[in-house]
């Protein structure tokens, strides 16, 4: 059995069954859906991202967490490797992973992309927070002294 997701610009992917499985909202979505194909229309997420969950999903299911007997490290480092490469792109990309793992409540994924973010900003200060971001500062020097001094404990 097939599940075909529709992405917003009208892409079709074919996945599994049971790689849908790692979605708490597709499992929704398909309820207990007993067809041979189903369609699922996704109207939050392009293909170009819709292309990369699926990919993720089929990964996952393909490559499943280590068992009774696995050798752990092994498949630990090869589901790292894999996750390192796959998340290696653009910050625009990354925000829409982030945006479709957590609308279709895949946690992995979720919980991967926001360890790779963490770790852009692990050790920056704000400026340099706001600079990876592109993000303006909205403070006047006196809200900046004001939040600086509110929360010095941070830096004691």
């Amino acid at each position: 059995m097939e599940v075909v997701l529709r992405s917003m610009d009208d892409v079709c992917f074919p996945i599994s069954r049971e790689a849908c499985e790692l979605s708490g909202t597709l499992v929704a979505m398909m309820g207990d859906m007993e067809e041979a194909d189903v369609e699922i229309p996704l109207p939050n997420i392009t293909g170009r991202v819709l292309k990369c969950v699926v990919d993720y999903l089929e990964f996952y299911h393909s490559n499943p967490p280590p068992g009774e007997g696995d050798d752990v490290a092994s498949v630990q480092s090869a589901r790292e490797a894999w996750e390192q490469q796959f998340f290696d792109v653009d910050q625009a990309l990354l925000f829409e992973f982030t945006l479709a793992s957590n609308y279709l409540d895949i946690a992995p994924m979720l919980d991967a992309v926001c360890k790779v973010v963490a770790g852009m900003i692990k050790g920056k200060d704000s400026n340099e927070i706001r600079q990876i971001f592109n993000i303006r500062d909205g403070f006047t020097p006196e809200e900046e002294a004001l939040v600086a001094q509110e929360n010095q404990w941070t830096t004691e």
